[in-house]
């Protein structure tokens, strides 16, 4: 444009040299064309000032945007990161440090993924890097565990691709907000419509929607799962004597013992009053059983520790055999319930009431011989079923499948105490617990017997003045017992000491390991001696079945024996009692032939528990 301009202006300077050579119009023109130009030359001296101006003005306001832009990055509380295309970390607020503990200098210019895998789960920054490389804008909700502590951290963050002036994609921003104290408070407020305010477990209200769940997937998973109902027993005594603020107490505690019991996947509420639900998801009735009786466990503990006399009775109900909806669940476990609360078994499964009658087990009889006098001084009494397809324990776990195992005790019991009297017996060992004793309660010794009560040394481990009010009570009665088990189990020895037992009886375990240890045999050598201060009656050595075994109770001073060597249990005939006799005399003339103890002795197998 400047050279045109030149150009034109040495043709017009010719040409004014000699104006009169040009043609009145042309002059005209050519004036008028000269001043145009000018006009354009001081014009564009003017633009080009004023852009230099607004330049310099763009400039400083861009310095200033600039400056603001860092300001707010760093005075937010809110985490600000940025990175170019190759995931390099460009920009690395204070927020950011403050919510992953990662510094700037730690951050800015690493790749992304080589600063948060510092960081529990970096699911959605693996997202992140795969949103940077798009075009996507990300939003959504995050849950992380961040340093140390056990609280999860709730976050907002956005995700955006980020772009240069000209439009160009050079990496991507992030913007992370800590949104926890909202959803903690939307958590309060959800757990204040489905928890009990006093136990802080699922409530009636829940109950009802979790039940229709659990129906829903069991029948399309074609599973099972069991209603326990449970009634805290004699609670009603903790209002009357201990205040409803200690009642309150209890059944919080009660709820948290009940929940401790149960499994993750297991569901725990608060029915109301002094009942409580759980939703088992189990399968079988025997696990069932051992469920119900952890729970029980845990209350009763719990009773102990309260020293207060705490059970619980649970009515069951399972889906689908007792039941395909919640209202037919409900009404049966509460049948249930009402059986248990009234029959005495603490746990039962569905509402028929299974009777036990005489012919579901028969009484069989083990000798215990005194080797000094070879006498027989007494029998051990056990039970057996009487279809022979069964063993005694696996009698047992039937009806503890059904909640009917103290029933079954019960007759045990009872049928071994009348088998004695029909004998005529002098002295008979029965099994029992303590849960059996506070069942059946006081009742009179038979006239003519010496019963002695065996309880295993596994029994009193807790609540030890209870079991032992029990065992008094007993004893008044005129009962004898006897501490069983001695040398297997966790020894109780204040327990020992109180209960003053008229027998010890050795497990057959601990003979065996004295058999087998000299050592062994010269420390129980001096515990058997110790023993006897509290054992009058005598100390029995259980399980006897060889001589050598028999040799080594004589040397660590213990005369009573029990075992095969003398007669497996089995009927009582006189056949096989004037064979007990006969080998019970001979049992102190050395040498015993191998086999010849056995002559016309019942060959019954096993030694169970009842």
């Amino acid at each position: 444009m400047k050279n045109l301009h030149r150009l034109l202006r040495r043709q017009v300077s010719r040409t004014l040299d000699d104006p009169q050579s040009l043609p009145e119009n042309e002059r005209v023109l050519l004036g008028l064309v000269s001043e145009a130009y000018e006009q354009f030359e001081q014009d564009r001296a003017s633009l080009e000032h004023s852009l230099e101006q607004v330049s310099n003005e763009l400039l400083e306001a861009n310095s200033d945007i600039r400056a603001a832009f860092e300001r707010v990055i760093t005075s937010s509380i809110d985490g600000i990161f940025a990175c170019d295309t190759s995931f390099d970390i460009t920009v690395w607020n204070p927020g950011m440090e403050l919510i992953t503990g990662v510094t700037r200098e730690d951050a800015v210019g690493h790749r992304l993924l080589q600063v948060f895998p510092r960081l529990e789960d970096t699911g959605d920054f693996s997202a992140l890097q795969e949103a940077l490389g798009t075009e996507m804008t990300i939003a959504k909700e995050s849950t992380y565990a961040l340093g140390d502590g056990d609280q999860p951290v709730f976050f907002e963050i956005h995700f955006s691709p980020l772009r240069n002036e000209t439009g160009d994609r050079v990496g991507g921003v992030a913007f992370f907000r800590n949104i926890t104290e909202r959803k903690l408070a939307e958590q309060a407020l959800k757990d204040l419509s489905i928890r009990d305010p006093l136990t802080n477990l699922y409530n009636r209200r829940y109950f009802n929607k979790r039940i229709e769940e659990e129906i829903s997937r069991a029948g399309r998973q074609k599973s099972r799962f069991a209603l326990l109902l449970c009634d805290l027993d004699n609670f009603k005594n903790v209002n009357d004597t201990r205040s409803h603020q200690v009642g309150d107490e209890i059944l919080t505690a009660a709820g948290k013992a009940i929940q401790d019991a149960t499994r993750d996947m297991d569901f725990v509420f608060r029915w109301g009053g002094d009942e409580f639900v759980v939703i088992l998801l189990v399968d079988d009735r025997q696990g069932i059983i051992d469920a119900g009786e952890r729970i029980r466990e845990r209350v009763v503990a719990l009773g102990e520790e309260w020293q207060f006399a705490l059970d619980l009775s649970i009515g069951v109900a399972s889906f689908p055999e007792h039941g395909e909806d919640s209202k037919q669940l409900i009404r049966l476990a509460d049948r249930a319930l009402y059986i248990a609360k009234k029959r005495g078994d603490k746990i039962h499964i569905g509402e028929e009431e299974f009777e036990l009658d005489d012919g579901v087990v028969h009484v069989v009889f083990q000798p215990i011989v005194d080797t000094r006098s070879g006498q027989v001084i007494g029998y051990e009494a056990l039970s057996r079923a009487a279809k022979e397809e069964l063993s005694i324990q696996e009698l047992f776990r039937k009806y503890s499948s059904i909640g009917k195992l103290l029933e079954l005790k019960e007759l045990c019991f009872e049928k071994q105490i009348e088998a004695a009297e029909a004998h005529g017996l002098d002295r008979v060992f029965i099994n029992v617990d303590f849960r059996l004793l506070e069942h059946l309660g006081r009742r009179s010794k038979p006239a003519d017997v010496e019963v002695i009560l065996e309880i295993s040394e596994k029994e009193p481990l807790n609540d030890i003045e209870r079991h032992l009010a029990v065992t008094y009570e007993w004893k008044a009665e005129g009962f004898k017992f006897a501490f069983d088990d001695f040398g297997v189990g966790f020894i109780s020895l204040p327990f020992l000491a109180d209960l003053e037992p008229d027998y010890i009886k050795l497990d057959r375990l601990t003979i065996l390991q004295a058999a087998a240890s000299n050592e062994f045999r010269d420390f129980l050598n001096h515990v058997v001696q110790g023993l006897r201060h509290y054992a009058p009656q005598g100390i029995v050595a259980e399980g006897i079945e060889s001589e050598e075994e028999l040799a080594v109770a004589r040397e660590i001073g213990i005369h009573l024996v029990q075992g095969y060597l003398f007669g497996k249990p089995g009927p009582l005939t006189r056949s096989s009692r004037r064979s007990v006799d006969r080998i019970a005399k001979r049992v102190g003339a050395p040498p015993i032939r191998r086999g010849e103890l056995h002559d016309g002795l019942s060959e019954d197998p096993g030694t169970p528990p009842h």
